[in-house]
């Protein structure tokens, strides 16, 4: 669901995120660590059964 609304935001705020090539990097790194972040939780969870 998050995916999709990065995705979402990179649409809407394309001719922003031209003029603001640092905050479509950001995105990027935030949408990587949230991966992460949801892979390891499942992996914990599997642990924990």
């Amino acid at each position: 669901m998050k995916h999709f609304i990065i995705e979402e935001l990179k649409k809407e705020s394309t001719p922003f995120a031209t003029r603001n090539e640092p905050v479509m990097k950001l995105l990027e790194v935030v949408q990587a660590y949230y991966q992460k972040f949801i892979k390891l939780m499942r992996r914990k969870e599997k642990n924990d059964e």
